[in-house]
């Protein structure tokens, strides 16, 4: 495995020693260097083998977001570990220069589903990669505090991350898997995040009590909820294509989970809640049935349960988690 970490200005340098102009953008540069190591490292048969990773697909530029410095808390989630290993035959890295010294978060994709098949004229075995990512692991590097939470919007085309960097990034989920937007807005660490049915939009659960909807394609906030007293711990939105009450719930509603022993549910089409459901402890997780007429909540009780959205009252407890209460 070669790696290749090195900010613009090395990138720069190691052009100028091979005798190659520096002139151009960023991604030039990196297909410049990138095609001069494919010819010193016996590129030219590697370019005639469609299976072995190592090509142009194999090149992740890093983006870094401002200067600012993020003292991560003390939490109970997991922390995201950066050091991990990178399985590229070849990586060029790109990060900008300053003197800024965090090690970035990252968010890293894997690609279970790959395939060996053997030939049968003879011996020699052909790996067949069935991903539509650009290497079988990308690592992806923008956030500046631990992530939190993700989730892919329903064509699977994209993958939105949120951080305690209190942003969201968004993803292309093939190819270089490059970021094409960021979602900010929020005052502290943002703990869920949800695409709408169509994937056009985002909704966001954050620490700073509030919940925000966000439009895919240009990256800005289009509603923004507000009503909770807690932290806001997690969303669910409804996945039925119905819009009739009478039949299911609308894909435009979402219900939200809070530190504030409420569940509210929200319509991204209106201002303000259209409906509240309290319970007697924090609530910490959230699901909309997907008839959209049953809300499911779990909470440091350890329970689970049921509401009915049309009746606005709980249907049912289901007891079962034995977690120790402090």
């Amino acid at each position: 495995m070669i790696l290749y970490t090195i900010t613009v200005a090395e990138l720069k340098q190691a052009l100028s020693q091979r005798g190659l102009t520096t002139d151009g953008l960023k991604a030039d540069l990196v297909n410049r260097l990138r095609a001069s190591l494919d010819v010193e490292e016996g590129g030219e048969n590697h370019h005639h083998n469609d299976d072995t990773i190592g090509s142009t697909d194999d090149v992740n530029t890093t983006m870094k977001k401002g200067d600012d410095d993020y003292e991560e808390p003390s939490s109970k989630r997991p922390r995201t570990n950066s050091n991990c290993s990178i399985n590229y035959e070849k990586v060029v890295s790109i990060i900008d220069d300053g003197s800024d010294t965090n090690i970035n978060q990252v968010v890293t994709l894997y690609n279970p589903h790959t395939a060996t098949i053997p030939t049968t004229t003879n011996n020699n075995n052909n790996n067949i990669r069935t991903s539509s990512l650009a290497s079988s692991t990308m690592k992806l590097t923008g956030h500046k505090g631990s992530i939190y939470t993700l989730d892919y919007d329903p064509h699977g085309e994209v993958l939105c991350s949120g951080s305690f960097d209190s942003t969201c990034l968004l993803w292309n989920a093939s190819g270089y898997c490059e970021n094409f937007n960021v979602l900010s807005g929020h005052k502290n660490a943002i703990l869920d995040v949800k695409f709408t049915n169509t994937g056009e939009h985002v909704v966001t659960a954050s620490a700073d009590y509030q919940l925000g909807v966000y439009d895919v394609t240009t990256g800005n906030r289009i509603k923004r909820f507000m009503g909770h007293t807690g932290i806001v711990n997690a969303v669910s939105v409804c996945r039925s294509s119905s819009s009739s009450s009478s039949s299911g719930g609308s894909p435009c509603l979402a219900a939200s989970a809070s530190d504030d022993r409420t569940c509210r549910l929200w319509d991204t089409r209106v201002r303000g809640e259209v409906g509240c459901l309290e319970d007697q402890y924090q609530i910490t997780a959230v699901a909309y049935a997907n008839d959209g007429l049953m809300v499911f909540t779990g909470g440091i009780d350890n329970c689970i349960t049921a509401w009915d959205v049309r009746q606005m009252k709980k249907s049912m407890t289901m007891k079962g988690h034995t977690g120790k209460k402090k």
